[in-house]
């Protein structure tokens, strides 16, 4: 099978100013990066390009190569980012975090890791200010009821068991009200939005609190304390418990209930309108009917 072909890395590059002599928050650098990481699984292992087609399809090819577990690239723009569905993410470059993190886990639902990843996404963002950031099922991170990041986590196979998995993360962190406006979706906003003061840190920032953190979770998912990560997600996730859900299964057919937290596999619980507690999964189509 020929190697797949990837962009070439970054070094790390200087920031500019803007007119006002403060530093560009723009600046992505592995080098600065680097000190945060330090006793991490992460450490040594970034990957920094300046534009790719997807973060995940680039730390795929990586994978495929023989990249460890803890691999990870950075990306300060995607021509061709994507969401749950194929749905496109629009990634302007230079204003957003575009992240993926390989890992080869031991058995078990990948589910979790997406829940665990919405955990350490939306405590990075607490990191830097935007502490009204929440969790909805299974993997946006909203700023009220506004969509402001999310988690892509695919996975690939050996043998039966899954061999390599993927956590991507998409967070719009410099966006500004007109380039929010130029991505054309309604209910989208960034993390320069959700901070009080407008004064959100850098994407490196970001991408290391995010990595300490996941880390820590992927030591809970590796070693069996899925409760733990459960209850992290519960706490983050208003929506949780009392939304209205409507849910279209698979077989086309649209129900109701009201969320009831969550099942051991990581799917969504909704009781139906009979009181029968549902467990509801990804490939199901769900939609908070007050959102």
């Amino acid at each position: 099978m020929p190697e797949p072909r990837l962009p070439d890395p970054l070094g790390s590059r200087r920031g500019h100013r803007s007119r006002d002599g403060a530093a560009a928050l723009s600046t992505l650098s592995i080098e600065r990066l680097e000190p945060r990481l330090v006793s991490t699984r992460f450490a040594g292992r970034g990957h920094h390009f300046e534009r790719v087609e997807s973060t995940n399809d680039t730390l795929h090819g990586l994978a495929r190569c023989g990249a460890p577990a803890g691999t990870f690239v950075l990306a300060d723009g995607q021509t061709a980012g994507r969401g749950r569905r194929r749905r496109s993410w629009v990634s302007l470059p230079g204003k957003g975090l575009y992240l993926s993190v390989l890992f080869r886990p031991p058995p078990g639902p990948p589910t979790r890791w997406t829940l665990g990843a919405a955990v350490a996404a939306c405590d990075a963002c607490h990191a830097l200010g935007a502490e009204t950031v929440t969790i909805k099922w299974p993997n946006d991170l909203l700023a009220g009821r506004d969509k402001l990041g999310g988690i892509l986590v695919e996975t690939r196979s050996a043998g039966g068991a899954v061999d390599e998995l993927i956590v991507g993360l998409g967070v719009n962190v410099h966006h500004d009200d007109a380039e929010i406006k130029s991505i054309g979706v309604r209910g989208v906003t960034s993390l320069h939005r959700a901070v009080p003061s407008g004064m959100v840190g850098s994407r490196t920032e970001l991408a290391g609190a995010f990595l300490k953190r996941m880390d820590e979770v992927a030591t809970s998912l590796e070693g069996g304390n899925w409760s733990a990560v459960a209850a992290a997600w519960l706490d983050r996730a208003p929506r949780a418990h009392g939304a209205p859900v409507s849910v279209s299964g698979v077989d086309g057919a649209t129900w109701s209930g009201v969320s009831a937290g969550l099942a051991e596999d990581g799917a969504l619980v909704v009781e139906d309108a009979a009181g029968q507690l549902r467990p509801v999964r990804q490939i199901e189509a769900v939609r908070f009917t007050e959102d």
